[in-house]
């Protein structure tokens, strides 16, 4: 990803990151197999692979909640995350990220894919101008 144009569209990085993500996952069971290990399950890494595109070009670990159609709310606050439905109900559910730190760099990652204006997203500049 590092060496690919940091303008791609949304489709045209999204193609890139699956492409990448393949080769990646290709290598790893060709490595795998050449010491005689076995590859991963096809389950296994179909996870993996949805994972992986989900860090590069979706967002992360919000993805399978903000593709849920029965999901309306997502409330996080560090490790605190409530998941509002539908139908009403309110749940947590167990931190999606490992820290802080963590939730701030998939901010700051999808402000800086939004759009051609950079935002500042820090202790002195929590949100929107």
């Amino acid at each position: 990803m590092a060496a690919a144009d940091p303008l791609l569209s949304g489709p045209d990085r999204d193609r890139l990151v699956h492409e990448l993500v393949g080769k990646a996952l290709n290598a790893h069971a060709a490595a795998r197999l050449a010491v005689g290990q076995m590859p991963l399950d096809p389950p296994v890494e179909a996870q993996v692979a949805a994972a992986l595109r989900d860090a590069f070009s979706g967002l992360g670990p919000l993805e399978p909640w903000l593709a849920d159609q029965a999901v309306t709310n997502l409330f996080l606050n560090g490790p605190v995350v409530w998941v509002t439905y539908a139908d009403g109900r309110k749940e947590r559910v167990p931190p999606l990220f490992a820290s802080r730190d963590e939730l701030v760099d998939l901010v700051r990652s999808i402000a800086a894919r939004a759009g051609a204006d950079e935002r500042r997203f820090d202790r002195g500049c929590p949100g929107s101008p």
